[in-house]
């Protein structure tokens, strides 16, 4: 008996050691379209700097907003311990 491989048996030994063999980084948007990794200062990038940067420019964007209903929700608690209801009017 021998124990010679079948054209189908080397093509899928060929097929499984591509796939384990790393490709190179992308060096461009064009190469990493199609599905080249990105180098890994570009994910850093991409991953940690990115979303910090957007949550910076939300936040400052924000904070106008956060300080003026802070003061409509301690003027509203006021009233309401005072027995004045939830309304936002000072009475005296």
């Amino acid at each position: 008996m021998s124990e010679e491989a079948g054209p189908d048996e080397s093509m899928e030994e060929e097929e499984s050691a591509d796939e384990d063999r790393p490709t190179s980084p992308a060096r461009d948007l064009r190469s990493w379209l199609p599905g080249a990794p990105l180098p890994a200062r570009l994910q850093i990038a991409l991953g940690l700097v990115a979303p910090m940067l957007i949550t910076i420019v939300a936040a400052l964007r924000a904070s106008s907003f956060t300080i003026d209903d802070a003061y409509i929700s301690f003027r509203c608690a006021e009233n309401l311990a005072r027995g004045n209801g939830l309304v936002q009017k000072s009475y005296p």
